[in-house]
């Protein structure tokens, strides 16, 4: 699949900013794409919603190295689901947090690259035409960041209420 992500993102050394309209690929795709360009990272994903067959291909990913940390922020509204994923996600995550969150991004970093990922699509599959921006300037991925993180002091730590406390990211 990551051919197909190919044909709509090109090499991120040479595109910093780069758009998609599609349905060719999932979001874990195009995670996978990213990854294999810039190698393993930490990885902080916000999203409204997440699949279980979602969480499988982030574990895959982790235990291939891939993602050397992961972070989740999830809408609030998914707490059962959370509560059912917990198991997967608190064995993978270092932080799983809910909140009101419609976001959708994916910031990676790692030694050589900051990346950040604005798209339509949860972390779920969408079979539908999704939208996003890919971008690898440091600027972008700072404010995310720094987004994201003054956000999630508001938000309620799932792995310590479904799971047991799990060191933080």
């Amino acid at each position: 699949m990551l051919e197909k992500v190919r044909e709509h993102i090109k090499p991120l050394a040479c595109n910093p900013v780069q758009a998609y309209f599609t349905s060719d690929f999932q979001l874990y795709h195009l995670l996978e794409f990213i990854l294999d360009e810039t190698g393993p990272g930490d990885l902080i994903l916000a999203t409204f919603s997440v699949s279980e067959e979602f969480v499988r291909k982030l574990l895959q990913m982790k235990n291939n190295g891939l993602i050397s940390s992961l972070a989740m922020i999830a809408d609030h509204r998914t707490a059962v689901k959370a509560l059912r994923l917990s198991l997967f996600t608190k064995n993978i995550a270092e932080e799983l947090h809910l909140g009101n969150n419609h976001a959708k991004v994916v910031l990676l970093k790692n030694k050589h690259w900051n990346v950040s990922v604005v798209t339509s699509q949860n972390q779920t599959r969408g079979n539908r035409i999704e939208c996003g921006m890919v971008c690898t300037m440091p600027e972008i991925y700072t404010s995310l960041l720094k987004s994201v993180l003054q956000e999630r002091q508001n938000m309620i730590d799932a792995n310590e209420i479904f799971g047991g406390a799990i060191e933080n990211y």
